[in-house]
């Protein structure tokens, strides 16, 4: 798939790379966000989207490959800008957990 990609209204796939040890990451940008000073509103997409991510990571057969060989992903989000607003670590440990 060409890269970048708009995934819905608020948000952009930019890039993916592999890297070392069993990992992949994913770079988006939440183009609706810009200057993220506020630890708080990092910390409440953080948690807004780490539910979803995780449930697809456990039950998509997008990610079914990456889930048999137990890699882990980043979802590394940034803001209009292009500062890291959160990263978000979905992997084998999730697939088990509440």
């Amino acid at each position: 798939k060409q890269l970048p990609k708009q995934a819905d209204e608020n948000t952009r796939m930019d890039s993916t790379s592999v890297g070392t040890d069993d990992t992949f990451h994913y770079h988006i940008t939440a183009i609706s966000i810009s200057h993220v000073t506020d630890q708080t509103t990092s910390q409440e997409l953080h948690d807004a989207l780490r539910p979803t991510l995780i449930n697809a990571y456990r039950n998509s057969e997008d990610f079914k490959f990456l889930r048999e060989h137990n890699v882990t992903l980043y979802w590394d989000y940034y803001d209009s800008d292009g500062d890291l607003i959160t990263k978000i670590v979905t992997g084998p440990e999730d697939l088990h957990s509440p």
